[in-house]
């Protein structure tokens, strides 16, 4: 059996060092503005640039962006030790 939500979902949309950008419960919307700052986060130009996007569902990820370039927090940790040696 499938569990029935008593309530609408609840859709956030975050973005690196900007945070919560959105918090509603039109999933739409919330794609929308996902796709809006991935977009931005690919642009080059201003504070979203090369940021991480993560859309949300109820606390779980639905979708996330982030820079392939970038390094991840392990890889960074790991060229420390590395450099550290």
């Amino acid at each position: 059996m499938t569990d029935i939500p008593t309530r609408p979902w609840l859709y956030e949309v975050i973005v690196g060092n900007i945070g919560r950008v959105h918090e509603g419960s039109d999933s739409y919307k919330a794609a929308s503005i996902y796709n809006r700052y991935v977009d931005l986060s690919k642009g080059g130009y201003g504070r979203a640039s090369g940021e991480t996007v993560t859309l949300l569902r109820d606390g779980e990820i639905v979708q996330e962006h982030w820079e392939e370039e970038r390094e991840s927090l392990e890889e960074m940790r790991e060229r420390e030790r590395e450099l550290g040696s």
